[in-house]
């Protein structure tokens, strides 16, 4: 079927007072003999680069919660491989009696988006750089697999999983249907137009969600058990409005920057 054309409704002008930049790092923490009550914070995390055994940076951050006795591993991925930091002879962090902690890593890799499998225990990011996806094991706390990706030379963006162990994953202009169960085996993708950044998936109704920034559009797609995808609505927007989410009623908001907006769409019938 033809995906329907779908209009959004403006909700007033928005009026930000703090004007903030994300980035999401994942380094695998460990902290052995920890109880239920304890987390790990991070308050430094340095930028990505290209690495190398002479690129170092300073990450640091707090433990909440009883830590005596326990000490933070690092990791670091690099070439396909996870390196204990700063070095295998030194890998332990230790934990100062105020809960603060500081190391030094050697940098590689530009992690972007991130997805969790509760099911399954599984936390997915992707590698802008490599264009790769990297599974973690939650439980065991260590990967469990690296998937290449058929993403251009940008790489990767945004990712998202649902219940039945598919991965979504965002490409610049496209996004990929991939098999988590199977080593993430490429089933589908959807056409999505220039300029995708993060994706959003409402799992009642198998509904995936890709706005553009450079196409102005949001496009709906419903995706089946094999992971073929379907069209069902595209939403015009506006240049430069990408990162739409979803809310529990399958409602879409995408933001407009340029004109300090919030654009609604409803979920299509």
């Amino acid at each position: 079927m033809s995906p329907s054309l779908w209009n959004a409704r403006s909700v007033g002008k928005l009026n930000p007072t703090i004007i903030t930049s994300c980035l999401l790092v994942v380094f695998l923490p460990l902290l052995n003999g920890c109880t239920r009550s304890s987390s790990i914070i991070f308050l430094e995390v340095p930028p990505a680069s290209s690495g190398g055994a002479d690129s170092a940076g300073v990450i640091q951050g707090r433990v909440l919660g009883e830590h005596r006795g326990q000490h933070i591993l690092l990791y670091a991925l690099a070439d396909s491989r996870w390196w204990v930091q700063p070095f295998a002879s030194s890998s332990r962090t230790e934990i100062a009696v105020d809960g603060s902690w500081k190391a030094k890593i050697h940098l590689d890799g530009s992690p972007e988006g991130y997805a969790v499998d509760v099911p399954r225990g599984l936390f997915f990011t992707n590698l802008e750089d490599k264009n790769e996806t990297v599974v973690i094991d939650v439980a065991k706390r260590a990967p469990r697999a690296i998937w290449g990706l058929a993403c251009d030379a940008d790489g990767p963006r945004g990712i998202s999983a649902d219940a039945r162990g598919l991965v979504y994953v965002a490409c610049t202009d496209r996004v990929l249907v991939l098999d988590g169960l199977h080593e993430g085996a490429t089933l589908g993708a959807l056409d999505a137009g220039a300029g995708v950044d993060n994706i959003d998936w409402f799992e009642p109704e198998h509904l995936l969600y890709a706005a553009a920034g450079k196409a102005a559009t949001l496009t709906v797609a419903r995706v089946d058990d094999n992971g073929h995808t379907t069209p069902i609505a595209v939403g015009a927007s506006v240049p430069g409005a990408r990162n739409g989410v979803v809310d529990g009623s399958g409602n879409a908001y995408v933001t407009d920057p340029k004109n300090a907006r919030l654009l609604v769409f409803p979920l299509p019938r």
